[in-house]
């Protein structure tokens, strides 16, 4: 990924957006408990509403939001086929078709994920919806990453038919992200609030 004019901007907002989830996660577990229910029960409610059926989601690491244990209900009751991501070589993701039997591993950073035997999902234009995680999102559709680029080189593959949604604790849904040349928006924001529409697309 190229080095950027707004690099500095980015990392002071990333340091400014683990402080505010590290102060979120500093809640009461009964009151974090409840958020992420709150958050499941809008994860659902939207894939009902949309009637989607081929979704990629991701497994969340430590402080990031939980879609993995209610996608794993749309699993059990086959009402829709979820994919989850996986990390190859060159900082690349490939989507994996799962079931509630699909064996897990550790792959690199710690990220849990389908193993390499795992067939990949050859046809992106399959998915309906891409969930996606972040360390914030703007109300207009800005992402705020990590910083390595492998969401961001993903999603540049999908059409735009597929919706792309971005998946943050409401807390951490600002008003706006720098965003370079490269960098995808999302369609719109999952929160424990619900979902909002990104301000510029109308999905």
């Amino acid at each position: 990924m190229a080095t950027s004019s707004l690099d500095g901007e980015k990392k002071d907002l990333r340091a400014w957006a683990k402080r505010q989830r590290a102060e979120f996660l500093s809640l009461d577990a009964a009151v974090l408990d409840e958020v992420s229910t709150r958050l499941s029960d809008a994860f659902l409610a939207l894939i009902a509403e949309r009637s989607w059926i081929h979704i990629a989601v991701f497994i969340p690491l430590p402080g990031e939001p939980d879609i993995w244990t209610p996608s794993q209900q749309l699993m059990a009751t086959q009402a829709a086929r979820i994919y989850a991501p996986r990390m190859m070589p060159e900082n690349q993701l490939d989507l994996v078709m799962m079931t509630n039997t699909t064996a897990l591993v550790r792959g690199p950073f710690g990220v849990i994920e389908p193993p390499l035997e795992s067939n990949a999902l050859a046809d992106l234009t399959t998915l309906d919806a891409i969930f996606i995680p972040g360390l914030a999102f703007s109300k207009d559709g800005g992402r705020l990453g990590f910083g390595g680029g492998w969401y961001d080189r993903l999603l540049a593959r999908f059409p735009d038919k597929t919706i792309k949604i971005g998946v943050c604790w409401n807390a951490l849904l600002i008003d706006s992200v720098p965003m370079d040349a490269w960098d995808v928006r999302v369609d719109g924001i999952l929160t424990e609030a619900g979902y909002v529409t990104s301000s510029r697309n109308n999905h």
